[in-house]
């Protein structure tokens, strides 16, 4: 890989070489603003030219990757938000699922003890010796 790197930047001086052999051409100079160069060659002012435009384009990328970096933080903080708001949803699921089971044991031995006494009451009728008297399916004496 080191080769590859090498090779670029050899290719990379020659033409910047080159470029600079091929524009030694003497310009009246550059104004800018109250600001006068004087002359100087072609390659320098298109270098300057250059130069000025990777530095504008290195702020414009500064503040695009400094946007991103706070929209990202802003994500992640919502994602942070959200994943705590789901634990405590599925803690609460797992609470209500405790709740349900132990309704569900707590109701079956509510019906146990329904039938255990349903049971009582037939066997106290019986030996009461009082057949008229019966109980409905809801355990309410019914006159028959």
């Amino acid at each position: 890989m080191w080769i590859i790197r090498w090779i670029v930047l050899v290719v990379i001086i020659v033409a910047v070489l080159g470029f600079s052999l091929q524009n030694q051409t003497q310009i009246d100079g550059i104004t800018l603003l109250n600001w006068h160069s004087g002359p100087i060659p072609l390659y320098v002012a298109l270098f300057v030219a250059f130069a000025l435009g990777m530095i504008a384009f290195l702020l414009i990328a500064v503040f695009q990757q400094l946007q991103t970096l706070s929209e990202l933080g802003r994500v992640k903080r919502a994602k942070k938000k959200l994943t705590s708001e789901l634990d405590e949803l599925k803690d609460e699921v797992e609470t209500l699922r405790e709740e349900a089971e132990h309704n569900e044991s707590e109701k079956e031995r509510l019906r146990q003890d329904v039938d255990l006494l349903r049971d009582r009451l037939e066997e106290a009728r019986s030996q009461a010796g009082n057949p008229e008297i019966e109980a409905d399916d809801e355990g309410e004496d019914v006159v028959g």
